[in-house]
């Protein structure tokens, strides 16, 4: 008995909501051709100003993500991204990875775990937590994520250093909720693949374009 193909979707639709296949080219792929992978030089905090964003977990990934910001571009040019460690193992990672000066550059972290920020901070890192609302802009209340996506989509292009595997993927998947009955996309973006992008957004709270 084959199922009858729901109208007015698309191949690509019918096969993702009844065949269950992922849908590689969605509409609710949140980057979609809005970014690209490149080889670029990486810069220094003596070259440019250099934004540093953390993100904290232990079964979810602990992630550390640098960028730069030239002609309207963001370039995003390193990452740290481990699982299961500790806030002080991973600063030892970090400094084999980057080398001991990315301490000296201010980490906006995830707000929700002052004391690990404490203990970042006492082992030498410089670094704050984010702070509620800072994404608010124009007088209107949005949620933080939604706004954080806004301000990504907002530069003339994103740039991927190739090393950065994580980023790479995460930008490659992360995606709004769909409803899988209709096809319809939320406007709330799933849960997963954005441990890397929350970093990130944390780190460009404060830069206005």
């Amino acid at each position: 008995m084959k199922l009858a193909k729901p109208n007015p979707f698309s191949k690509e639709k019918y096969e993702w909501i009844w065949l269950g296949k992922f849908h590689e080219n969605s509409d609710s792929l949140i980057f979609k051709d809005r970014f690209v992978i490149e080889n670029f030089e990486k810069r220094s905090q003596y070259d440019v100003k250099l934004y540093q964003g953390m993100d904290f977990g232990f079964n979810d990934p602990m992630t550390l993500v640098i960028s730069f910001i030239e002609d309207g571009v963001l370039y995003i040019q390193d990452e740290v991204y481990y699982t299961q460690v500790t806030p002080k193992d991973f600063v030892e990672l970090a400094d084999k990875k980057l080398g001991a000066d990315w301490r000296k550059v201010e980490t906006i972290a995830d707000e929700s775990q002052p004391a690990v920020i404490k203990e970042l901070s006492r082992s030498g890192i410089k670094i704050r937590r984010s702070e509620k609302g800072a994404e608010r802009g124009s007088g209107i209340s949005k949620s933080s994520i939604i706004n954080g996506i806004e301000r990504l989509k907002a530069f003339d292009k994103i740039v991927i250093h190739k090393s950065c595997k994580n980023t790479i993927e995460e930008f490659q998947n992360y995606s709004f909720k769909t409803e899988r009955a209709t096809g319809i996309i939320l406007d709330e973006p799933q849960d997963n693949y954005n441990h890397c992008i929350d970093a990130l957004r944390y780190s460009l709270l404060k830069y206005r374009h």
